[in-house]
């Protein structure tokens, strides 16, 4: 670390208010899954999901690419973000356990704890 840096350090408990630790703490646990895949690049695996994670975006090369491209950013940054997968596990975990409801809607709960899948009639068009 740089002697600047350092000394900032030292400094902040000075500089915060009583209880001001607990904000910082709470911000950084905050930013922490966003900036996890900056500090540990690791490969993306969708396999579980049965797709392929969405590529890096292209920059555009005409204006009529522009409003495309938040989309294929958000995509890209939803497949790698921090912790993504036990966020998902934790979702379905507490989704089946408090609300009771699968975390499809292609499955229905059946009795004794089997799933059934969801059929539906389609409407015949004349």
């Amino acid at each position: 670390m740089s002697a600047r840096l350092m000394a900032l350090c030292r400094s902040l408990p000075a500089r915060l208010p009583r209880g001001g630790w607990f904000v910082v703490a709470f911000f950084a646990l905050l930013a922490l899954p966003s900036l996890l895949p900056l500090m540990r690049p690791a490969p993306v695996s969708l396999g579980a999901e049965n797709r392929r994670p969405a590529p890096v975006p292209a920059w555009p090369r005409a204006m009529v690419e522009v409003p495309r491209l938040p989309g294929a950013v958000d995509a890209y940054l939803a497949d790698r973000f921090g912790f993504r997968d036990p966020l998902i596990r934790l979702n379905t975990f507490l989704r089946w356990h408090v609300l009771g409801e699968t975390g499809t809607p292609l499955l229905v709960a059946g009795t004794g704890g089997s799933f059934l899948p969801r059929i539906t009639r389609r409407r015949r068009t004349r």
